[in-house]
């Protein structure tokens, strides 16, 4: 049987999985904190949470502010005098960046989570992402 190759199979028992890992109630190991794991605490959803009420309120103060500057323009539009045609289009001008604002707050309101589950998906791709 020189020069032929006879290939074996092995078979590999599966490996039972390891037994947890206790924490002791003493000892050096008792004081050690859990590891961090993936869970969103309440108190950083709840910072969350304000936030996105922050920019909810920012981005109401802004559409007032745009209805104000296009009443101001349509007021200047038919007003008497010389520049008034001039400070309505400068009005005009100003209710289109509050707008552009507004458009951009609302973008970056939508990305924040606003369940445990979301925040908690987004933490593991960040994580991924970050190379230490």
């Amino acid at each position: 049987m020189a020069g032929r190759y006879v290939k074996r199979s092995r078979s590999r028992r599966p490996r039972p999985d390891p037994p947890p890992v206790d924490r002791p109630a003493s000892g050096p190991l008792a004081d050690t904190p859990e590891p961090p794991g993936f869970e969103i605490n309440d108190a950083v959803f709840q910072a969350l949470g304000d936030m996105s009420s922050q920019l909810q309120a920012v981005r109401t103060e802004l559409m007032q502010v745009y209805g104000m500057t296009r009443c101001l323009s349509e007021v200047l539009k038919y007003a008497d005098d010389d520049d008034s045609q001039m400070h309505s289009d400068v009005a005009i001008v100003l209710g289109r960046l509050l707008n552009d604002q507004v458009t951009e707050l609302e973008l970056i309101r939508s990305r924040i989570p606003t369940t445990k589950e979301q925040a908690t998906k987004i933490m593991i791709a960040s994580d991924k992402d970050v190379e230490v």
